[in-house]
């Protein structure tokens, strides 16, 4: 069902894709336990979901969560720790809250960027996510050096593209 929801997500049938993502959490909240890994990876990705449709304030708490319950489960150094910090950072720069989406977002690109488990498409949101970033924010506080880290990260972003 996880899977379903991310690709109507992806076909942008977001209607049917909330209403699926949903019941998966309401079915995993009632038969696994409340800081379950799987739990959290449901979380995540409809946090991720909700971002992408504009929905930042109500995607931070869910985020939040996700990234709790990975922190008390998971190890430091993580692939889905560092993915759910980078989703939280999305969401925070989309909310304009750039100084805390920044650590976020450069720390994951980090413990991420040799993992050679991640997906071509996971990387690439990585760096998408922080383009994102120092553009709002070059655009929220002109001249302060942003839109350089933006080029030297849309660099990279372009060379993930190009492999």
């Amino acid at each position: 069902m996880s899977n379903l929801a991310r690709c109507l997500g992806f076909q942008e049938r977001n209607g049917e894709a909330e209403q699926l993502y949903r019941q998966v959490l309401e079915i995993r909240r009632r038969v696994l336990a409340v800081d379950h890994p799987d739990l959290a990876e449901t979380l995540g990705e409809f946090a991720e979901f909700l971002e992408k449709m504009g929905r930042c304030a109500e995607a931070e708490p869910i985020c939040r969560e996700a990234c709790s319950i990975l922190s008390t489960r998971l190890p430091e150094g993580h692939r889905l720790r560092s993915l759910n910090a980078s989703r939280l950072g999305g969401i925070l720069c989309g909310l304009g809250r750039y100084s805390e989406a920044e650590p976020l977002l450069i720390h994951s690109y980090e413990a991420l960027r040799d993992e050679p488990g991640l997906a071509d498409h996971e990387r690439k949101e990585i760096l998408e996510r922080i383009v994102r970033l120092y553009e709002s924010w070059d655009a929220a506080e002109p001249g302060n050096a942003y839109a350089t880290k933006a080029q030297a990260y849309r660099a990279s972003l372009d060379q993930a593209k190009a492999e």
